[in-house]
């Protein structure tokens, strides 16, 4: 199946903080997916109807960071990708409309504003930089 995305969104994360269009695009019940883009690194972070249903790295591991968690329950792992883009002053994001995961991916159905509070807790204080994610 073909699925046609359309790039609606692309900004600059030292203008706008990740926290804030993840709230954003929930807020106006949209579907796609939201990329961060940092030096070499890049996290996906897929929603539907406003709802997180999918987060992944697109990078391989850095040096010295911990082993991936692909055990780990799905919650879990989207939360490290949340956790790793909060700490983000600088970077660039896109949203694509419509793009979807993969069919066949386990999802979750969760509430951002709950999720984003659920993986602050992961996060260093500030100043801390993103040295200590574990995506």
């Amino acid at each position: 199946m073909t699925r046609t995305t359309r790039k609606a969104l692309h900004g600059d994360l030292s203008l706008v903080a990740a926290e804030i269009l993840v709230q954003m695009l929930s807020a106006a019940r949209v579907t796609g997916r939201l990329t961060f883009r940092r030096a070499a690194r890049r996290f996906r972070l897929y929603m539907r109807d406003g709802r997180v249903t999918f987060a992944h790295a697109v990078h391989g591991p850095r040096p010295g960071a911990p082993p991936a968690r692909p055990t780990s329950p799905l919650r879990d792992r989207v939360c490290d990708v949340l956790a790793a883009v909060l700490t983000w002053r600088d970077g660039s994001f896109s949203f694509e409309r419509d793009a979807l995961v993969q069919d066949g991916v386990e999802t979750l159905d969760a509430d951002p504003q709950e999720l984003l509070l659920a993986c602050l807790s992961r996060v260093r204080p500030e100043g801390g930089g993103d040295e200590d994610t574990r995506v």
